[in-house]
């Protein structure tokens, strides 16, 4: 009886462990077959279908965040934009319901770690080595990845449209450079999305790029000073 007791204890103490620090107790198996993707991951992710790196860490966290770091590499942007120009846009993208509550949260995520970032990050099964090293594949599919940049772009660009359109009705040159100012700022922001678009499908980004013209949008506001 006082055996069962004990046992009942460690169970109920090693669930109340999982619970407050957010994961299992038990170590994950090591050893075993190492999956294909360890010795071949074009095989598995073939680089026309998906964008993925390998990555290992002594925890699951650990190896995600390596893999993901190095997938991050591969969508670092020359373009620009500044972190207080960043947050505008997610603000007005956020107050506008034409783009939809999944657009809206990628711009907030996309937005919030400048040129390194993408969206549509997952992550395979865990595999860990006979020493104890825990490995994990973050991939992101390039066609559904794709689809949504188009479909953000699209959407900027129709809130380009309105802004310029409102500046056309201003009552006077200050309310006429804020709202083209405000335009530039989608613009510009569109331009690094197309820039991350280039590494994922060239096609799409061909599609999208020619209906920005940030370079237009800058003239335009200048004239306003």
């Amino acid at each position: 009886m006082k055996r069962a007791h004990f046992t009942g204890a460690v169970a109920l103490a090693a669930l109340a462990f999982s619970l407050v620090f957010g994961g299992p107790v038990f170590a994950q198996a090591k050893g075993g077959p190492a999956p294909a993707w360890m010795s071949d991951l074009e095989k598995v992710y073939p680089d026309t279908r998906y964008m993925a790196a390998v990555g290992s860490g002594d925890t699951r966290r650990d190896a995600e965040a390596d893999a993901s770091g190095a997938l991050a590499r591969r969508f670092r942007v020359d373009i620009k934009v500044d972190s207080q120009a960043m947050q505008r846009y997610s603000d007005l993208v956020s107050k506008n319901q034409d783009y939809s509550e999944t657009e809206r949260s990628v711009v907030q995520k996309v937005t919030s770690t400048a040129n390194e970032q993408f969206i549509n990050l997952a992550y395979s099964d865990p595999w860990t080595d006979s020493k104890g090293k825990v490995n994990i594949v973050a991939f992101l599919e390039r066609d559904k990845t794709a689809a949504l940049y188009r479909g953000i772009v699209s959407k900027d660009v129709a809130l380009i449209a309105s802004l310029k359109d409102r500046a056309a009705k201003a009552p006077g040159k200050l309310a006429a450079f804020a709202l083209i100012d405000s335009a530039l700022l989608v613009s510009r922001n569109s331009d690094r999305m197309v820039a991350q678009l280039q590494l994922i499908s060239t096609t799409v980004a061909k599609e999208v790029a020619g209906l920005l013209d940030s370079a237009g949008l800058a003239k335009q506001r200048d004239e306003l000073v």
